[in-house]
């Protein structure tokens, strides 16, 4: 259901397999996972949190629990539950990349970097991973570098829109108009939702 995009068909499968096994530690992370998808940060978080109870080790919902926490703006929380994933799973892919991306989030490009260069070592084609160090590359003032990642991130995965919508920023920041036109979605204004990428979209233009 999910793979279809009905988001909400998956959970209301998972709610009525929790109503019949509650104990199922994965499920209560998956249903976390769906919920981020929705947007709801407190009922994935709660999710996330059960999960935990269950399975104190469970990496996923550690991880999901801190993303929860930084969509929900408690920075102070997420830095404390990143401190326990750090403790129990360092030096992981999934531990490295909250790392950078929290550094990022309170403007330590330089921290982030580390992190994400440890990151990058680890999974050199990973377009998630790509397209934070692009992310970050930019926030070091690292155009170069920024584009060599961010090209590659939509290139693995054409439907990332932070790492296109942030290609397109770095080919404007570098005078390259043409190349910011030619990296755009052809279907841009028929199937695009996303605001940020229509305006540096109009930018461009």
């Amino acid at each position: 259901k999910l793979t279809r995009g009905d988001v909400a068909g998956a959970l209301a499968q998972i709610d009525g397999l929790l109503a019949k096994q509650p104990t199922l530690a994965d499920a209560h992370e998956f249903r976390g996972d769906l919920l981020m998808r929705q947007r709801e940060a407190k009922p994935a978080l709660a999710a996330y949190r059960e999960a935990l109870k269950l399975e104190s080790g469970h990496a996923r919902a550690r991880a999901g629990a801190v993303r929860a926490l930084m969509a929900d703006q408690q920075t102070d929380a997420a830095l404390a539950e990143l401190a326990e994933m750090v403790k129990l799973h360092p030096g992981t892919p999934q531990t490295l990349y909250l790392q950078a991306q929290m550094a990022l989030s309170r403007n330590e490009p330089a921290k982030a970097r580390e992190h994400m260069q440890q990151l990058l070592r680890m999974t050199p084609d990973s377009p998630a991973a790509l397209e934070l160090g692009g992310a970050i590359e930019l926030a070091n003032n690292a155009t170069v570098q920024a584009e060599t990642m961010l090209a590659r991130a939509v290139q693995l995965s054409p439907q990332l829109p932070l790492a296109r919508r942030l290609l397109v920023s770095t080919y404007l920041r570098t005078g390259q108009v043409d190349r910011a036109i030619g990296a755009l979605p052809p279907d841009l204004l028929k199937n695009s939702d996303d605001a940020g990428l229509l305006a540096v979209a109009g930018q461009a233009y």
